[in-house]
């Protein structure tokens, strides 16, 4: 109960801070037996709750979701995506509700639990999608015009590709085109807004270099494939470290069931931790080539390399922590 509160409490903070008051004077949280199903929604301001979620609890140091914190901040999200805004009932619907309550929920957690925390939430979330997309029947649609079923793509992708940009455009210009939406219909008939007038919202608002972000994230199927080469450490002069990398970057995108190359103009991070694990830095680059070398200058020697540490791209293969070379002198 005590983590159920905390996810109760910290959503309805966090989205009153950036969306607007909440509607009611109270919230409840109702539960039902296992036999009725595992399955958490809302209604009014209530939220009925499976008894599964009750006692589901992998704490912060665990390596799952803690569902009892996450189940109600999720849920109480939908009292503004959802209920405030109601979506079309058209393809991508569920982009304006459930993908945007899980990246608020990120974001809770994110300050609830740190960000070690949301990174593994955002690792599930990757695994989700990318698994999901494995068993798709039919032709896997981009974000925009994502079916109410497909909660692979909703709930998977809708986290990571909102992620992205609240990390490279920041988190309060995301929230406030968002609001801008939400106070354009909030408890407003039709006609009732589309996933895709969200998307060029965003695109309005962000400046040109963050203009792909939406293309590749929201309106494609695009990815990105990443491997490391080579990673050599090697002293200087003045007491200071060269780390000196050689990676390479596939970006594609999927079109009628076939990959397609995509010039790359992205921007890619690149972290470098000690022998203890812990992080020394995350460098950002702008790359335009798939192949290319870095060197990277730090005071602390760098015993592992990583691309994209943050998990802001998506990609069936994603480059492992790399040890570097030279790391003992």
């Amino acid at each position: 109960l005590r983590e159920m509160m905390a996810g109760l409490k910290a959503a309805l903070a966090y989205n009153s801070q950036y969306f607007g008051p909440y509607q009611h004077h109270e919230v409840r949280i109702i539960e039902f037996p296992q036999t009725e199903g595992t399955f958490a929604t809302t209604s009014g301001n209530c939220i009925p709750m499976s008894e599964v979620r009750f006692i589901a609890h992998a704490g912060a140091g665990g390596e799952k979701t803690d569902l009892a914190f996450y189940t109600p901040a999720h849920e109480i999200t939908h009292q503004w995506w959802g209920n405030q805004l109601m979506p079309a009932d058209a393809p991508g619907a569920v982009m304006l509700t459930e993908s945007i309550a899980e990246y608020v929920t990120l974001q809770v957690f994110r300050r609830h639990y740190g960000d070690a925390q949301a990174l593994r939430f955002l690792g599930l979330q990757r695994q989700r999608y990318l698994k999901g997309r494995t068993s798709e029947q039919d032709e896997e649609p981009p974000l925009v015009r994502v079916g109410t079923e497909q909660s692979y793509i909703a709930y998977g992708k809708g986290a990571l590709a909102f992620n992205a940009l609240s990390h490279f455009a920041g988190e309060t210009q995301i929230n406030e085109i968002l609001e801008g939406l939400l106070n354009e219909y909030r408890f407003r008939g039709p006609p009732y807004p589309l996933a895709p007038e969200l998307a060029e919202r965003l695109k309005h608002a962000l400046p040109d270099s963050l203009q792909y972000l939406v293309t590749d994230l929201f309106e494609t199927l695009t990815f990105h494939d990443t491997d490391i080469r080579d990673a050599t450490l090697s002293p200087l002069p003045d007491g200071r470290f060269a780390l000196d990398l050689s990676i390479a970057i596939h970006k594609y995108k999927m079109e009628h069931g076939r990959e397609i190359q995509v010039p790359l103009s992205d921007y890619v991070e690149i972290g470098l931790f000690d022998d203890a694990g812990g992080l020394i830095a995350v460098e950002r680059f702008k790359l335009d080539t798939a192949e290319s070398k870095l060197r990277i200058i730090t005071q602390t020697p760098a015993a592992r390399v990583v691309v994209d540490p943050n998990m802001l791209l998506i990609g069936k293969h994603r480059a492992p922590l790399t040890p570097v070379a030279g790391t003992k002198f």
